[in-house]
């Protein structure tokens, strides 16, 4: 007796026995199920064959079997009909006489292996799904991330800008930028060579990432040696505080450089444009860099 002769229905029921989806059926013609038909309502169980059912579906951790009176050619007919918990949800149901024997065994058998199979290659695309949902999320740091600094680079830069505004326009608090050049920098990668001076922004880089609130604030890398700073809940004031603690601590790194700066708070009302803001930031820093070339 082959498995295929005796699968009558494969379908997926919810916990209260209610059927979502008909994977299989023997007879379309006279299906048995429908999706949305109850499982107890419309198969004719016997005794309590319907507790039995019910038992399975919320713990499917056994096969099962149950009674089925039909009528064939005038004549009525015992028959036995298993289900088989295959996976979350899902029953497999399996025709036999009222006698099970060797046949119904080997049916037995043949499902639980077709179940491990199932089994495994679930796991199998589990482990795969888990592994480009690694890749992918490298691949989506790799797009937004600095590879030298591990700061955001201008890739990320209008979506967060973006998404900070609206929060800080829910909350109605203060939303600031700043940017951030390093001066006399080439005078570092010029004495002591580029890797020093690369040395030297991913120290700052690190800095920036300590004296920043995570989920508030965001540091970017926009150039060689430029940087921007997207503050929420933030003054233009309280900006420029966190600007001058790096540039403090950027001091036991180095004795030649240090920070120009320009911050600014974004206007809540309207829609400001990002690129507008860059190039008043970009002025206030660059007004803020002379000063000090002028000391």
């Amino acid at each position: 007796m082959k498995l295929q002769d005796n699968l009558i229905l494969m379908a997926n029921c919810n916990p209260q026995g209610v059927v979502e989806e008909i994977i299989y059926h023997k007879t379309r013609e006279e299906p048995m199920l429908e999706p949305g038909e109850s499982v107890f309502q419309k198969l004719p169980f016997e005794n309590n064959n319907a507790e039995r059912l019910q038992s399975v579906i919320d713990k499917r951790d056994r096969v099962f079997g149950f009674l089925l009176q039909t009528s064939a050619e005038g004549l009525d007919k015992q028959m036995v009909l298993h289900g088989f918990p295959i996976r979350e949800g899902y029953l497999v149901m399996v025709e036999e006489d009222f006698y099970c024997g060797e046949d119904c065994q080997d049916s037995y058998s043949e499902i639980m292996k077709l179940n491990s199979k199932l089994t495994n290659a679930q796991r199998e695309v589990a482990k795969k799904n888990q592994e480009l949902k690694r890749m992918n999320e490298k691949l989506e740091s790799i797009a937004v991330k600095d590879s030298l600094t591990g700061l955001f680079n201008r890739h990320g830069l209008q979506e967060k800008f973006e998404e900070g505004l609206k929060r800080c326009k829910r909350l109605d608090v203060k939303f600031s930028i700043a940017m951030v050049d390093f001066n006399r920098f080439k005078k570092v990668n010029d004495e002591f060579g580029h890797a020093a001076g690369d040395q030297l922004l991913k120290d700052f880089a690190g800095l920036a990432m300590e004296e920043t609130r995570t989920g508030f604030d965001y540091a970017f890398r926009i150039g060689g040696d430029e940087f921007l700073f997207l503050f929420e809940d933030c003054s233009k004031e309280k900006a420029e505080e966190v600007i001058r603690r790096i540039e403090k601590k950027l001091k036991k790194y180095t004795s030649i450089v240090s920070l120009a700066f320009g911050a600014l708070e974004v206007p809540l009302e309207g829609e400001p444009k990002l690129d507008k803001l860059l190039i008043r930031a970009d002025e206030k820093m660059y007004e803020d860099k002379r000063k000090k070339y002028q000391r």
